[in-house]
């Protein structure tokens, strides 16, 4: 519009309310940004306190739990895989950004040319599929990651605590070569997971451009047959040149909730699972008498609790001091 209206026809009023307009559009585009990434931050700093909490109450019920994860896990599970979980919540808030941004750029594309928009609305899902086929493997191959690390920072705290007696039977250096190679082992799965998510990026941005430079070309060759003008062709272009980022954003949130499912899976572990033991069912029995003996003389004093007609302690007093006999 502002090529046709105002630049076309040299038109000095219309390329100022032009102006005005573009300004007014990006300061709007900027407050969304700045109060919609606020709220999206702030609820998921909020649900990941919510999550760890959760698992800092399972992990220190007086029950027990059934997880089978050691302390080291437990203090992994609470660290990383609460705050990576809940950042669905931020990849549900982009996918729904993209989508609409996706949505708005084909709608204008098939109001400047029908056949431009129905390749669009065509060939994006087309890309989006396609890159989904990746989010198992990005799934797995974090789970993996994050249970390496666990590990390690199980054996890292199982060492610290067992650190005298460790030095006290002399196996301290058995116990750094065991630390080493779970750090090895931790090393090489980032790195696994780290490349798959680099293919994923790349086969992302490449797609992205072939789709470009496909719309672009089919563009131009319709504005040298007249079917489109000067304007519409930069905005086909421009249109065409901005789905890139949009789609780019829904492979990036394909990647953030393979890794939320792998963590959620391992928090989901935790919550859910069951006590070691249960509180008893019997009727708490009927109010106990209490009773004491005791001996008195100037230097000493000994006694005796009974409960019932049992006794459930016995003690000595010598000068102010109990203990226990």
């Amino acid at each position: 519009m502002v090529i046709d209206r105002a630049v076309a026809t040299s038109d000095t009023t219309a390329l100022l309310i032009s102006l005005g307009a573009l300004a007014l559009l990006f300061t709007v585009l900027a407050l969304a940004y700045l109060f919609g990434a606020r709220q999206a931050y702030a609820a998921v700093e909020h649900d990941a306190h919510l999550v760890r909490v959760e698992i800092a109450g399972r992990a220190l019920d007086p029950r027990g739990h059934s997880s089978g994860m050691r302390d080291g896990e437990l203090l992994a599970v609470t660290a990383s895989d609460a705050e990576l979980s809940v950042l669905v919540v931020r990849a549900a808030g982009m996918t729904a950004a993209a989508l609409t941004a996706v949505t708005v750029a084909a709608v204008s594309l098939l109001v400047i040319d029908l056949w431009l928009g129905v390749g669009v609305l065509l060939g994006v899902p087309l890309m989006v599929w396609g890159l989904q086929r990746l989010a198992p493997v990005l799934t797995r191959r974090g789970e993996a990651q994050q249970e390496a690390l666990a590990e390690t920072t199980a054996l890292a705290v199982d060492f610290v605590t067992g650190l005298r007696v460790l030095r006290g039977i002399g196996a301290q250096e058995s116990a750094a070569r065991r630390y080493a190679t779970a750090s090895r082992n931790a090393l090489r799965v980032t790195l696994r997971a780290a490349n798959t998510k680099g293919l994923h990026l790349g086969l992302t941005t490449s797609v992205n451009g072939l789709f470009l430079a496909t719309v672009a070309g089919i563009a131009g060759w319709l504005a040298l047959t007249g079917r489109l003008t000067v304007g519409e062709l930069v905005a086909v272009v421009g249109l065409a040149q901005f789905i890139a980022e949009p789609v780019q954003t829904l492979g990036w949130c394909v990647q953030l909730l393979a890794g939320a499912r792998a963590s959620a899976g391992r928090v989901a572990r935790v919550l859910g699972s069951a006590p070691l033991t249960r509180h008893g069912t019997d009727p708490l029995p009927a109010s106990a008498s209490l009773s004491t003996r005791s001996s008195t003389t100037a230097s000493r004093r000994s006694g005796c609790g009974w409960v019932r007609g049992r006794s459930w302690g016995c003690w000595r007093t010598t000068r102010g001091t109990r203990t226990p006999w």
